[in-house]
This record gives structure tokens, sequence and C-alpha cells, in this order.
């Protein structure tokens, strides 16, 4: 039986797995164009990485934030969890300032570096439900 600390590390896992992948997906194919036709993606690139790696940093800060909600009394956890959304969403916007004042290419490749964790969030729960019935099929073998 698992506990419910062992089902957050593996959602938390698969979370941060799925928004790497998603995060390759558009990676490779921008350095590719970068390299061969559009000398200005390399701005792109950048500018995904830099969302990405923001989004990796809310994506621990909401695991951490939600663990140690938990333990407290329902008044008070709304109120933590309240201020630490506040502090993902300056995050957020901080990284999007990055964008806004270093050109159209930096900030539309942090926006999609922040939207692979919207998309990352949609796929985590496949690709966990996947390993769950691979791991069924293999015990009943």
């Amino acid at each position: 039986m698992e506990t419910a600390k062992t089902k957050h590390q593996k959602t938390l896992q698969f979370l941060l797995l799925s928004h790497g992948f998603c995060t390759l997906l558009l990676l490779l194919p921008t350095i590719i164009l970068a390299v061969f036709f559009k000398p200005d993606l390399w701005r792109f690139a950048l500018g995904l990485i830099i969302g990405s790696l923001g989004g990796v940093v809310l994506i621990l800060s909401m695991s951490y934030s939600i663990q140690r909600a938990i333990i407290k009394d329902a008044q008070s956890a709304q109120k933590y969890m309240l201020k630490h959304y506040a502090v993902r969403l300056l995050v957020m916007l901080a990284l999007l300032l990055i964008g806004v004042f270093n050109g159209i290419w930096l900030l539309l490749g942090v926006m999609a570096g922040l939207l692979c964790v919207k998309i990352g969030g949609f796929l985590a729960p496949q690709l966990e439900r996947r390993t769950k019935s691979k791991e069924e099929d293999g015990d009943s073998v």
C-alpha cells in the first residue's frame, strides 16, 4: 500500500518528467531551425530554457507548499497556500518581464517554457496511468 508521501513524490516525478518531455519537444526543433534557417530563433531557445527552468522552480515550490499545507489546520493552510500562490505568480511575472524587455523572441520562448508546466500537468496523469498498467501487466505474468 502506497503512503500519501510516496504517492506525492511519484506524482511530482511524473510531472517533472512530462514537463521535461514537453520542453524537449519544443527545444529540439527550435535548435535545428535556428542552426539551419533562422538565427533569431536562438533567442526563442534561450527564452524556452529560462521559462522551463522557471517552470521547474514553480513545480517544486508548489510541491513544497502542498506538503507544508497539509499539516496545518484549514484556516492557516488556506492563508499559507494563498501567500505561496502570490509568490509563484510574482516569479512568473518576473520571468515574463525578462522576456518583455529583451525582445519578442525571448518573450515567446519564456511563455512557451511556462506553458510546458500546464501541458506537463495534463500529460503527467496519462504517463502515470500507463506506467501503472505496465507494472500491473508485469506482475500478472
